[in-house]
């Protein structure tokens, strides 16, 4: 078998580890400049940016922010992020409220809706707009019990029941 020295690489960096074996690397090619040092190329981050689907995953409450998804949303989004993060803040605390484990959140629904509330709470049902899992989350959510094993479910149920009693005393008192 030929081989041609164009495929053969030659070696020029020549080091030694801490047993004075020899080890010897290929030098770089032009090729491989041409290659791998393109100007015009575009790097990983950029790539995620414009091609990112921006679903990111709320878990237990709170967002992953340090997968490559939601880091790569925040920076798409940031001249937007405070209205942005207002949204996410009240998804966290509807999901937590619930004890929703896991859901995927739309992140090009939520910055509509993050566009078209100019800082006031939007209802429960355009929130619920932007999970992708709605199948899943509305299990959990239609089960009413479930509102009260959050971090702040004994303090919701003592409210709940205040609430019915006055509203019953109330009514007796009235008729």
């Amino acid at each position: 078998m030929a081989t041609s020295n164009a495929l053969v690489p030659t070696v020029t960096n020549i080091k030694f580890n801490q047993q004075n074996t020899m080890l010897a690397l290929p030098a770089p090619t032009q090729d491989f400049y041409e290659r791998h040092m393109d100007p015009s190329a575009r790097s990983y981050n950029e790539l995620m940016d414009v091609y990112s689907l921006h679903q990111f995953i709320i878990r237990k409450g709170k967002v992953l922010d340090e997968t490559p998804e939601f880091i790569s949303f925040k920076r798409t989004y940031i001249s937007q992020w405070g209205a942005i993060s207002f949204i996410i803040h009240l998804l966290e605390k509807f999901l937590s409220t619930y004890g929703i484990d896991l859901a995927y959140i739309e992140g090009k629904q939520l910055v509509q809706l993050a566009a078209s509330n100019d800082m006031k709470k939007p209802p429960n049902e355009l929130l619920f707009d932007c999970i992708v899992n709605k199948e899943d989350v509305t299990k959990h959510v239609k089960i009413p019990s479930r509102m009260f094993r959050g971090p702040r479910g004994p303090e919701l149920a003592a409210i709940t029941i205040q609430k019915n009693w006055r509203m019953y005393k109330a009514h007796t008192a009235y008729s």
